[in-house]
């Protein structure tokens, strides 16, 4: 049998010194200032694309010379 160790390695968790203030001192949890064109993360995403019900743009139905 294999002998056991005489230590005993145990997790030691730090919190980030950017969060570690903000935690102490502010309990209370204020919401930042967000990106209005990023998405709620509740939002459903039922993969409708709002834009793909339009027509494209016309293209012109004859060119002069569509080599040059």
């Amino acid at each position: 049998m294999a002998e056991r160790p005489h230590y005993r390695v145990r997790p030691v968790v730090k919190p980030l010194p950017s969060r570690a203030p903000e935690a102490v001192d502010n309990p209370v949890r204020v919401p930042e200032k967000r990106d209005p064109f990023v998405r709620p993360e509740a939002e459903d995403d039922d993969g409708y694309d709002p834009f793909s019900d339009r027509p494209p743009a016309p293209e012109p139905a004859f060119e002069d010379d569509p080599w040059n």
